[in-house]
């Protein structure tokens, strides 16, 4: 059963960026894919809304043009921020530091 993927669906902006970083030399994984998942610790099926990278040093980037709806830190995701980039968030996550302030608004390709 696939995803019906529709315009509205894509991130905009004038700038036509795309990634939070720069894949450089290759090293950037992708740890877990959008979509139907086992969880690799517990063997759990579970479905996955998100894609996860594993990087290490590198500054990041906002996707789009968008705003700043959340800044913390949990257990689960280390130091966090939340991007609002029209219809939707995405949770940058494990980060060693940041430099947007809750509700400031970013423009694509700024480091966040």
């Amino acid at each position: 059963m696939g995803m019906n993927y529709t315009n509205d669906m894509n991130l905009l902006s004038e700038s036509g960026y795309c990634m939070p970083f720069e894949d450089r030399n290759g090293n950037v994984d992708l740890i877990l894919a959008y979509g139907n998942q086992v969880h690799p610790q517990t063997n759990q099926k579970f479905f996955h809304h998100g894609v996860d990278f594993k990087t290490e040093y590198y500054l990041v980037f906002a996707l789009a043009d968008g705003q700043v709806k959340g800044i913390g830190s949990d257990v689960r995701h280390g130091l966090y921020v939340y991007i609002q980039y029209g219809g939707y968030t995405v949770k940058y996550g494990h980060l060693s530091s940041c430099h947007a302030t809750f509700g400031q608004q970013v423009a694509a390709g700024k480091m966040v």
